[in-house]
């Protein structure tokens, strides 16, 4: 029996805590044809993207697959839909760049699970050697994650933020719930906060993929 739902718009502060996926496929037709508009490039056949679901990992892996024709493999890890819940737009954005790509004769491969997980890393390289050829030319690494846990002590938990480093910042930002601009000012990181999100979003912890992942190369995207 399928189920209806009625899409609500829900916004706190700057955050969408709603999701149309509808528009979200209108979204990535924009984007992919924009890119495809531009003509192609040579790049890398083969991508690895961590965090591809949204913000520069998907647009790594968009012009990647449709500028340069490379054979992607993302893992993301986002809601999916279930009951009356529509998910979350990252998941949407994965199901509607793999429809996509296969579409257009290239691979496309989603993982979504925590990047962090030795399951995961697991997983990624049993992937690579699959459907791959057992390699890749690029890494993208787009985590940004609240959260990771210590793997050699399980009882402790790092926390990202961003924050300016050195002194505070006062500048103007966007409200999209009350649609107005405001002024907010955030404090410096503490040594302990950075140090944290380093950990989280740093790429620390990639060697245990392995030599599958070695000699190619990488790019980490700012947060």
């Amino acid at each position: 029996m399928m189920t209806h739902v009625q899409l609500t718009e829900k916004i706190t502060g700057n955050v969408a805590r709603s999701v149309n996926p509808l528009g979200l496929q209108a979204m990535m037709i924009q984007q992919m044809t924009a890119i495809t508009n531009q003509g192609t490039y040579p790049g890398p056949r083969r991508v690895l993207v961590l965090g591809g679901s949204s913000s520069y990992g998907l647009a790594s892996r968009l012009t990647a697959t449709f500028g340069a024709g490379a054979d992607t493999l993302s893992v993301g890890y986002d809601r999916p839909p279930q009951g009356k819940s529509l998910g979350s737009a990252g998941w949407w954005n994965q199901v509607y760049f793999k429809q996509a790509a296969e579409q257009a004769g290239h691979i496309a491969r989603n993982l979504n699970a925590d990047v962090f997980s030795p399951a995961t890393k697991r997983a990624v390289i049993e992937e690579i050697q699959t459907h791959f050829g057992g390699a890749i030319d690029l890494l993208v690494y787009s985590i940004a994650a609240p959260k990771r846990v210590n793997p050699v002590n399980p009882t402790e938990v790092w926390r990202s933020v961003i924050k300016p480093l050195g002194q505070a910042v006062t500048d103007a930002t966007l409200d999209l719930e009350h649609e107005k601009l405001v002024s907010t000012t955030v404090p410096p990181a503490t040594a302990t906060e950075l140090a944290a999100t380093i950990h989280v979003m740093g790429g620390r912890g990639l060697g245990i993929m392995g030599p599958r992942v070695t000699g190619c190369r990488g790019v980490s995207s700012p947060v």
